[in-house]
């Protein structure tokens, strides 16, 4: 699993989804974020750091299709951060206390 080369799926029904992992991303970073994925609560130090380690390696994992090749870490921001973002400004925006309503509405994105 860890340091191969590629992982192929399928993303709909025409379009091949391959995954690059980086060579530095080890069976150590997988078992750490499987771990995290399962019961974050009872990770000791060392699982933590290698979890840490771990994503920093994803961030350069490759997601290739044939029509682009895109880093995690731009797939992250174009699926994830920038919609969850623009729809918290929007209903920060909309809130009537934004110091006593904000901690609420950001715990509420981060779950």
């Amino acid at each position: 699993m860890p340091n191969s080369d590629m992982i192929g799926a399928t993303m709909g029904q025409d379009l091949p989804l391959k995954i690059v992992l980086p060579t530095g991303f080890t069976q150590e970073h997988h078992d750490a974020l499987f771990a995290y994925l399962v019961e974050d609560r009872s990770l000791d130090t060392a699982v933590w750091r290698q979890l840490y380690k771990g994503i920093d390696q994803l961030d350069e994992a490759q997601v290739i299709t044939e029509n682009a090749t895109k880093t995690f870490s731009q797939i992250y921001e174009e699926l994830v951060e920038r919609p969850f973002a623009n729809l918290y400004n929007e209903q920060l925006l909309e809130t009537k206390d934004v110091s006593r309503e904000s901690p609420g509405l950001a715990a509420n994105f981060a779950r």
